[in-house]
């Protein structure tokens, strides 16, 4: 079935809600009320002060985070792509993942951001990269 978006949404109804209910969550907090965040509140409350309080990540600001691209041709959809390579049989996955562990420690350790391109772009022609 095929809706579209703008149709969709223009024949959204709300259902009816009691407003003796709600009505605590649609008025303003009053300003002499010290806010607490929720995440600060929980940390308190069930660890106490034998931790000291770490903030989510959701509490960095995106602006100082700098954000790298590496754009490869890597194609998730591609059939390919959407085998399972790791044997289905427990005795077999265990050695094939062994082996890739292997392979991953052996690996050459990035230095830098140009040089983790180049080696993303060196491995990217190579159809099928074994270590």
């Amino acid at each position: 079935m095929n809706v579209d978006r703008q149709s969709f949404l223009s024949s959204f109804v709300p259902l009816r809600r009691s407003e003796s209910v709600w009505e605590a969550c649609a008025s303003p907090v009053p300003a002499c009320v010290e806010r607490v965040p929720m995440q600060s509140f929980n940390h308190q409350e069930f660890l106490g002060a034998r931790r000291p309080y770490s903030p989510p990540l959701s509490d960095v600001e995106e602006d100082d985070i700098e954000h790298i691209v590496i754009h490869t041709s890597y194609d998730p959809l591609s059939p390919e792509n959407k085998k399972v390579k790791a044997p289905r049989n427990r005795a077999e996955n265990v050695a094939w993942s062994a082996n890739e562990r292997s392979c991953a420690e052996a690996g050459e350790r990035v230095k830098s951001i140009p040089d983790l391109r180049n080696k993303v772009r060196v491995i990217a022609t190579v159809s099928q990269w074994r270590c």
